[in-house]
């Protein structure tokens, strides 16, 4: 089996400058609005979050070729991951305690699409369908 090494790029550092970009325009609107308790508090943690998800999507994706199954089951389980966490965020900010409500919901629904594509990844007769019928 060969090991593909993989080397990064200026295109590569394009999210990371896009991530930055955001967090720099929030901080100035922020500024404009007197409202640097929020933007440390608030607004920087959830560009974190989010910047931080999408890179590793970014790499996990870009890196190791998968399928659309994969794919699709992957994003699912992040887009879940981000919610949870950006309502750690408004938690930890509006009342200085984490307590999970309809986050958990959202998680819940993500992970319950989640198995089922796993399953269908896992079973090839299943994978097979799902690739005839959705022509994957």
């Amino acid at each position: 089996a060969t090991t593909e090494i993989y080397t990064l790029s200026l295109h590569d550092a394009l999210p990371i400058l896009d991530i930055a970009a955001v967090a720099l325009y929030v901080y100035l609107i922020s500024v404009d609005l007197n409202g640097g308790d929020w933007y440390l508090g608030l607004a920087a943690p959830i560009i974190l979050w989010g910047g931080a998800i999408l890179l590793l999507l970014g790499l996990v994706l870009r890196v190791y070729r998968r399928s659309a199954l994969t794919t699709l089951t992957i994003l699912i389980g992040s887009i879940g991951v981000f919610v949870f966490g950006m309502e750690f965020f408004v938690d930890r900010w509006l009342h200085q305690l984490w307590s999970p409500s309809w986050s958990l919901v959202v998680l819940t629904i993500c992970i319950g699409m989640v198995i089922p594509l796993i399953i269908i990844r896992r079973v090839p007769a299943l994978r097979e369908e799902a690739r005839r019928r959705f022509h994957l």
